[in-house]
């Protein structure tokens, strides 16, 4: 299965609920949109019940205000045997200087609820051969800090 065929986008008006109290983009509503996109990508992945397991990564990278226009996307980079993930993004515009900015970015694993085989990912854009080339490291990396946060959670 290619990348594109697993690509989510929404796109809504910020209003004055999506704000903290600095009057910019709240990063909890921020983390919500990018799971609603990123469940949608996940969805059309595998044709299956999934759950959210981790948010492995999210990255702010600038504010967004009352009135912007946001985009969400995102799209499967990598599948184990039961998780894979998704990579996920928020853009967002002024609607009077049309100059779009990079809101968040984030990396999220998702979990099978009953087991089946999951597709191969097939990447064809320059973004996506990275991202899918790169889904090693990351795993590894995630899976060497986990352990130690369950076992904190024990003391």
């Amino acid at each position: 299965m290619k990348c594109q065929e697993t690509y989510s986008v929404m796109e809504r008006r910020l209003k004055l609920d999506d704000m903290n109290y600095y009057h910019t983009f709240f990063g909890g509503q921020i983390a919500s949109d990018l799971d609603i996109v990123s469940s949608i990508a996940s969805s059309k992945f595998c044709h299956a019940k999934t759950v959210t397991a981790a948010f492995d990564h999210i990255d702010f990278h600038a504010p967004a205000y009352e009135g912007d226009i946001i985009q969400c996307q995102a799209f499967v980079t990598g599948k184990g045997t039961r998780s894979f993930e998704v990579f996920s993004k928020i853009t967002a515009t002024d609607a009077l200087h049309q100059n779009p900015r990079l809101i968040a970015t984030a990396f999220m694993t998702f979990v099978l609820m009953e087991p089946q085989e999951l597709p191969n990912i097939q990447p064809v854009t320059e973004l996506e051969q990275l991202l899918c080339e790169t889904y090693e490291i990351r795993r590894q990396l995630s899976s060497q800090y986990k352990p130690f946060i369950k076992k904190d959670l024990l003391c």
